[in-house]
């Protein structure tokens, strides 16, 4: 059986260099008789671990119809982050129930022959889901079977993710009947209602992101501008589609993606799983994407038989085209030897290729043609070589294996990779079983036998307090709900889960967290380790919600800490800057799920300063936020309903001209020229509170807690005694104006319950916060610098995972439990195998 997961004995990425990778194809498939498919292990390993990067966390399920090869589809499948297989035909899925328990049906089927065999087969009705849209294909199986005859069949909605502009018309594949949110609502209710079937999913393909590349051609921009809007719309709809029917019926999937829109699948909080097929084997249709580049995993060797002039050489076989029209994307492209092109001759069409200008020394000779297919398709008849060499095929045209364009947290995360981790060790949480932890938790020490270990979530900090000094573990995979109980709110994650994930994991047991920040990028590990809040004078932050935690230690012990076991280690782990051990499950104090009644309003800064501690009081969460160069305060003020208060959520245009056009695009662009034009911010800032921030809305909680941000930024954030915070931001008003500074960012000043843990900044008082910002591009030092010393002389706390000059001795100072931490950490890392330079800078050696 391959094996993808163990590290290469000598790891290369020779497909950057064509004349050093394509030379060993001769030696690696010499003995077999052509035509013969190869598949590199190191190309396809690069590859599938590029694609979990690029997902984010969300699990991916693999698409048959793109690779074709059971060993691969075997040894993928055994990757942690790789779950289920999307097949083609219900055939094939057949095939596959034999063996694999998790297999979705990727179209419609109305293969009778194939129907009459999965309804007399209990196994495998219980492990295919049918694709539907219609209900034509439900009367089939009911016309088969009847219901209470066969077994209930599982089948998921095919929703049609294309975008339908209002000037170029439909754009993407017309693969659904099923279009908006009451369209797919309308049928799953017939579907739900219906005997003798079970809805347990949804799947939305977004043909013209994941198929279509965005850096070919002269098309590109308008390719690009097209995308841009259709993920706008995508985002929107999808969601409404999946409220929809989380209302109707617990879901198990909400499948999108595709190896070309991966980052985006990953980023959109209503899907739960991503499907991708071709990136494994990477046909060189991938070489028209700007956002990510692939190995070439695939080839097909073929014999030269024939010379019919001096630069042309004619070889038997051409490949294997997947599906669609035989265009020149979905062609293999001959890669070696270099020069080598296809002739436009008909004689082509007769399963021959002619190759121009290279000289082959003798008839017989073989050379490689990339799997340049839309969808890596099988391999031709004939023999098949797999080699750890490199022997692959794709285009001849090579870029850096490097992206643009991923979401910040994957740019911090590759920041924190060239910070010098010696690896990478992805934990294994297959099944989430003790056993599989215990695994990777030997694995991660015995790859860092005498070495520091560091965990990483989604690298959102803006401190060094992930960077690995010499290995990095990495949490991707450690995703997903382990358990959770309605009846007391409490509820179990895998350490790794993104926090936008976690309220439709939830969402099926009627709960929701207590209170959210306002972003949700980080996993749950990282935002409780560096006390990440969010607002409300009688809510603490999210690490106030932990009730336990599974905590692996420096000696490679599972350790358990709640109210029964080690309940004194509680208030140290439950934030704990990583500096204990390796977070595997939060465990999480829940609340019935809940709604926001939101009113975003412009109040006279004056008005607001007099009458802030009533507003503060008056509302479950309340926050501000001050344009430098303003007299207005933008403030927000949310009120807690019951879950079945009535919803109304802002409009889906005036939202997307608010919250993505004016407070991400155009913002983002005034960023950049205030750099060079600095008189541009003061008539901008009075512009921005003028425009935004005035609408009221009725939603589901972490749809008002959380906005989206895509204009990158340094920050820095202090927790003060409650009544000191409108004393401090007062001196932090009249800094700027002192100085005479041009600040693009507002100030945000939210509030927080104080509580018990050791190392918060809301420990033992009700907590003001005051949070400073600068565009990334621009120098924070000196606006930080002083803010801080107002800060200080205010009592300030700094915030852990944002920036900060403070050392160990500073902080004794200002956490009265520190010391006892650090005991704690004695005891748990004595030989500080969890440390790096910003643990040893705030907690001492």
């Amino acid at each position: 059986m391959l094996d993808l997961i163990a590290e290469p004995t000598a790891p290369h990425q020779g497909w950057n260099d064509p004349s050093r990778w394509w030379p060993r194809l001769t030696a690696a498939t010499s003995h077999l008789a052509a035509p013969v498919a190869v598949i590199d292990l190191d190309a396809l390993r690069h590859n599938a671990m590029d694609l979990l990067v690029r997902a984010g966390g969300v699990p991916i399920r693999v698409a048959t119809k793109s690779v074709r090869v059971r060993a691969v589809l075997d040894a993928v499948l055994q990757i942690p982050g790789y779950r289920g297989l999307l097949a083609f035909q219900l055939s094939e899925a057949l095939w596959l129930a034999e063996t694999y328990d998790d297999i979705v049906l990727g179209y419609p089927t109305v293969d009778r022959a194939s129907l009459e065999r999965l309804v007399r087969d209990e196994v495998a009705a219980a492990r295919i889901t049918l694709m539907v849209d219609d209900h034509s294909q439900l009367d089939l199986i009911d016309e088969i079977a009847p219901p209470g005859k066969r077994p209930r069949i599982r089948v998921a909605i095919d929703a049609d993710a294309s975008l339908r502009a209002p000037i170029v018309g439909h754009v993407g594949v017309r693969r659904s009947p099923l279009f908006t949110a009451s369209d797919v609502a309308r049928f799953a209710r017939s579907v739900h209602e219906r005997d003798g079937f079970r809805l347990v999913g949804l799947q939305m393909y977004e043909a013209q992101l994941a198929g279509v590349g965005d850096d070919a051609g002269s098309d590109a921009p308008v390719i690009r501008m097209l995308q841009k809007r259709s993920r706008e719309e995508l985002r929107v709809r999808r969601a409404e589609i999946a409220d929809a029917l989380t209302a109707l019926a617990p879901l198990e999937f909400l499948n999108g993606g595709g190896t070309g829109s991966l980052e985006f699948t990953g980023s959109d909080e209503a899907v739960t799983e991503a499907t991708a097929g071709s990136g494994l084997l990477a046909g060189h249709l991938f070489d028209g994407y700007r956002s990510f580049q692939l190995a070439p995993a695939s080839a097909f060797a073929f014999d030269v038989v024939r010379r019919p002039t001096g630069d042309i050489a004619t070889v038997l076989g051409g490949g294997w085209i997947a599906s669609g029209p035989a265009e020149q994307s979905r062609q293999p492209r001959p890669v070696w030897p270099q020069g080598c092109a296809r002739c436009r001759a008909r004689a082509r069409a007769r399963c021959r290729r002619r190759c121009r200008a290279w000289p082959p020394r003798r008839s017989g000779q073989a050379i490689a043609s990339g799997s340049a297919t839309r969808r890596a398709g099988s391999p031709p008849n004939g023999s098949t070589a797999t080699t750890s060499s490199p022997v692959t095929g794709s285009s001849t045209s090579f870029r850096p294996i490097a992206a643009k364009g991923r979401p910040s947290c994957d740019q911090a995360r590759r920041h924190l990779a060239q910070l010098g981790p010696l690896g990478l060790d992805p934990p294994d949480p297959r099944r989430a079983t003790p056993q599989s932890r215990r695994r990777a938790a030997g694995g991660a020490r015995r790859r860092g036998q005498g070495l520091r270990v560091k965990a990483v979530g989604a690298g959102h900090s803006f401190t060094g307090i992930a960077a690995a000094p010499d290995v990095l573990l990495e949490l991707d995979d450690l995703q997903g709900l382990v358990s959770a109980d309605a009846a007391t709110g409490r509820v179990t994650l895998l350490a790794g889960t993104r926090l936008h994930r976690i309220p439709a994991l939830l969402a099926p047991h009627g709960l929701a967290m207590e209170n959210l920040g306002d972003i949700d990028r980080q996993s749950i590990s990282g935002a409780i380790s560096t006390g990440t809040h969010g607002t409300g004078a009688g809510f603490g932050g999210i690490a106030a919600q932990v009730v336990g935690v599974t905590l692996i230690t420096a000696a490679g012990d599972f350790l358990r800490i709640d109210e029964d076991n080690n309940p004194e280690l509680l208030p140290a782990v439950a934030l704990s800057l990583g500096a204990l051990g390796i977070l595997v499950e939060v465990t999480l104090q829940c609340v019935p799920a809940f709604v926001l009644h939101a009113i975003d309003e412009p109040v006279a800064l004056e008005e607001l300063r007099e009458s802030l501690d009533e507003r503060v009081a008056a509302s479950d969460h309340f926050e501000f936020y001050w344009f430098a160069h303003t007299d207005v305060a933008l403030t927000k003020r949310q009120q807690r309903l019951a879950a079945d208060a009535a919803l109304q959520p802002l409009p889906a245009v005036g939202k997307w001209i608010d919250e993505t056009l004016l407070s991400n695009g155009v913002y983002r662009a005034v960023c950049g020229a205030s750099r060079f034009i600095p008189a541009i911010t003061p008539p901008f800032n009075r512009l921005a509170v003028t425009l935004t921030g005035d609408r009221e809305y009725t939603e589901r909680s972490h749809r008002v807690f959380t906005q989206s941000r895509t204009v990158r930024f340094r920050e820095m954030e202090y927790a003060l005694p409650v009544e000191h915070t409108l004393a401090a931001f007062d001196e932090v008003r009249a800094l700027i104006e002192r100085r005479g500074w041009r600040i693009e960012f507002p100030i945000e000043v939210r509030f927080a319950a104080s509580d018990d843990l050791w190392l918060s900044t809301a420990h033992g008082r009700t907590s003001g916060y005051i949070a400073v910002h600068r565009y990334w591009r621009v120098d924070p030092s000196e606006y930080f610098r002083e803010v801080e010393q107002i800060m200080l002389a205010h009592g300030g706390r700094p915030h852990w995972g944002k920036m900060h000059t403070l050392t160990a001795e500073d902080l004794r100072e200002r956490h009265p439990r520190f010391d006892d931490f650090l005991a704690v950490r004695d005891r748990l890392d004595p030989e500080r195998r969890f440390a790096n330079r910003y643990l040893e800078r705030v907690l001492g050696d």
